[in-house]
């Protein structure tokens, strides 16, 4: 353009034009137009051929130099996510526990992207939960309200655009979206992203992310969030299957110790069987020869030592006879419908005296136990009972305390918890209580707790104990629940 005055091409502004002259020149790369270069002249006729061909030359090589600064930009974008997919597989390979993995994801994505905060959802029957949230803290008690409604709202929007939770959700401006809410939690949200964490065909969540700047996740964003989310799900993926592993060796490792307890409980009770009852005969013979000579004419001081022999030869009859409790066979078929409640009420009776002189206070949750019903022999049940309690009064003593009987109900069985406040149970007699012949007492011959474990197992039931976090221990009763009151 000689003279921009005269030429029809060059556009009149408002204001005064400051260029008399131009010349433009197209920047072209394989036949691909970038853009222009233009030189300006105060004065008119300021350019001819040669500048036309100067500046043509110039365009050619700018095309050259833009090509190769978005060659090295790609180049160099391609590389920081590669290094970033390597820097977020190491950092969440780091730990296997899913608390720690959700925490790292989370500060990770936030620092990351530069974001004001993240959550992670997981999808649970279809529906999506937070989980897990970081940078929330400024909202106070609107936290929790602004997740479930983002998690409403994601659920809707997905319905709405009819594809699942496989899908990535981009926001650009929420201010511009229409279906956007506008709860007072969510007016400082400018930009947000949801990408679906997917393992394989499996979505397992989503990760969100909310920015207060408008236009946060353009196209190199995306793709970084997108590498993050495929590595976070496999993370997460990880640490479930951990889960399920650790949890199915921890099943595996009690069942083979209830077995081998009750493998060893059985020997032993055969043993201890055999020899009561082989002991059981002689006794008996001892005590009709001492009933004999008492019928007979004797001093005073020869009484006196007979009786002494009769109340020891008792002694060791009881003795005998709570040895051949330790291993009894017993029968399924003789078992009979039994309410739980009266075994209570009969075991509060029982108690009553001993509890008023040994300072406890008996708390049975009556109110809980409704109509309960176990399969099972009376007698039996209510032996347990009684050693439990026992146990339990005993372990308060000098200075008396509370014992609480509570039932714990689940679908197909109860449990009976006997809750006392002594001194607990030393962590290395956890294993051996159970065991024949093993106490810690200084009288006492160790078959109390024995016993019971032993009715139990025969009622198809188990006994567990634990230490209370404040004082004392629980020992809880388990057994199965009567399918003809339960159907």
């Amino acid at each position: 353009v000689a003279n921009t005055e005269e030429d029809s091409r060059y556009l009149k502004t408002n204001g005064m034009s400051t260029a008399s002259s131009l010349v433009v020149a197209p920047i072209i790369s394989l036949d691909r137009p970038l853009g222009t270069l233009s030189v300006l002249s105060k004065s008119r006729n300021a350019f001819d051929s040669s500048v036309e061909l100067l500046l043509e030359n110039l365009c050619v090589q700018a095309a050259t130099a833009i090509e190769n600064a978005r060659l090295l930009e790609a180049e160099r974008q391609a590389r920081e996510v590669a290094e970033a997919q390597t820097e977020i597989s190491t950092l969440l390979n780091k730990s296997l526990e899913l608390d720690v993995v959700l925490d790292m994801i989370l500060n990770y994505a936030v620092r990351l992207f530069s974001a004001a905060a993240a959550n992670i959802m997981l999808l649970g029957e279809g529906q999506p939960r937070v989980y897990r949230h970081v940078g929330y803290e400024f909202l106070g008690e609107q936290a929790e309200d602004y997740t479930q409604t983002l998690a409403d709202f994601i659920h809707q929007r997905m319905q709405e655009e009819g594809h699942g939770f496989g899908e990535s959700l981009v926001i650009p401006e929420t201010e511009k979206d229409p279906n956007w809410k506008s709860s007072p939690a969510q007016q400082w949200v400018r930009s947000f992203a949801s990408i679906p964490l997917v393992v394989g065909t499996e979505t397992v969540g989503l990760l969100n992310i909310d920015s207060k700047r408008p236009d946060t996740f353009g196209e190199k964003e995306l793709q970084l969030f997108q590498v993050f989310a495929n590595n976070a799900a496999s993370a997460i993926k990880n640490s479930w299957l951990y889960a399920d592993l650790e949890k199915s060796l921890l099943t595996e490792q009690a069942t083979r110790t209830r077995l081998i307890r009750a493998d060893k409980l059985a020997g032993m009770g055969r043993m201890v069987a055999s020899v009561a009852h082989e002991l059981n005969n002689p006794l008996q013979t001892i005590k009709n020869c001492l009933f004999l000579i008492e019928q007979s004419t004797i001093d005073e001081e020869s009484a006196e030592v007979l009786d002494l022999g009769m109340s020891e030869v008792e002694r060791l009859t009881g003795i005998v006879n709570r040895l051949r409790d330790v291993y009894r066979p017993t029968l399924t078929k003789e078992y009979q419908l039994t309410q739980i409640r009266p075994l209570l009420k009969d075991l509060e009776l029982m108690l009553e005296t001993h509890l008023r002189r040994c300072k406890v206070e008996l708390v049975i949750e009556k109110s809980k136990f409704g109509d309960v019903y176990v399969n099972g022999f009376v007698d039996r049940l209510k032996q347990v009972l009684l050693n439990l309690s026992l146990n339990g009064i005993e372990a308060m003593q000098p200075d008396g305390g509370k014992l609480l009987i509570r039932l714990i109900k689940e679908k197909t069985r109860i449990g009976l918890a006997f809750i006392d406040t002594g001194f607990g149970i030393n962590p290395m007699d956890m294993d051996l209580i159970f065991d024949p012949f093993y106490t810690t007492k200084d009288t006492g011959m160790g078959l109390g707790l024995s016993i019971c474990y032993d009715i139990v197992q025969d009622h198809s039931g188990s006994i567990t104990v634990e230490n209370n976090e404040e004082a004392g221990a629980t020992f809880t009763v388990w057994l199965p629940l009567s399918d003809e009151k339960h159907k």
